[in-house]
């Protein structure tokens, strides 16, 4: 049908009163009509572009995604043992702690017990007697010195002087003995 018979059918249809003019549009012409078909036409070409480099970037997500699900698996386990290590490790520190605290406070109950002077009392009290005999020794020394003019005041001095050295040995050697 052509533009005239389709005017000419319409004329007849508004006479007739089957028509309005209301309903009737203007038409596009048809250079409204390439126009937009051209537009069209481009966005096509735009999707189809688009469509197409979104299905190649999908395959190749899809074929690295059985490689991405190993390095996963991968990271997962490695994260598990270093999981597994840090709370080894946690507990080797929380037994050293507890080992530590436990010297520590045995150094400071060591440390806080009174000392004992018991030694040297007993060294200062044996010392005591060691100088008293040795005060007897020498006085009973000069009275045989007296009395025996035959030795010099040397030779006595000498002897005394062994017998202190003497004395002094024997007490050092006996608290050694008792420490042992």
């Amino acid at each position: 049908m052509t533009k005239k018979d389709f005017v000419e059918e319409l004329k007849r249809q508004q006479a007739a009163g089957n028509l309005k003019p209301s309903q009737l549009k203007r038409s596009k012409s048809a250079d409204d009509l390439t126009a937009t078909h051209a537009s069209c036409q481009l966005q096509i070409q735009q999707l189809t572009e688009q469509i197409s480099r979104i299905k190649q970037e999908t395959n190749e997500q899809l074929t690295s995604l059985p490689q991405l699900k190993e390095e996963l698996k991968a990271q997962d386990k490695e994260l598990n043992e270093l999981k597994t290590e840090v709370q080894e490790k946690d507990q080797k520190i929380t037994e050293l702690t507890k080992e530590l605290d436990q010297s520590l406070e045995k150094r400071l109950t060591t440390l806080k017990q009174p000392l004992n002077t018991e030694p040297t009392e007993k060294l200062t009290t044996e010392l005591k007697q060691a100088k008293s005999k040795i005060a007897v020794l020498e006085s009973t020394l000069r009275l045989r010195n007296y009395h025996n003019s035959w030795l010099d005041s040397e030779t006595w001095s000498l002897v005394i002087s062994f017998l202190v050295v003497g004395l002094i040995f024997y007490y050092s050697t006996k608290n050694h003995d008792q420490k042992n």
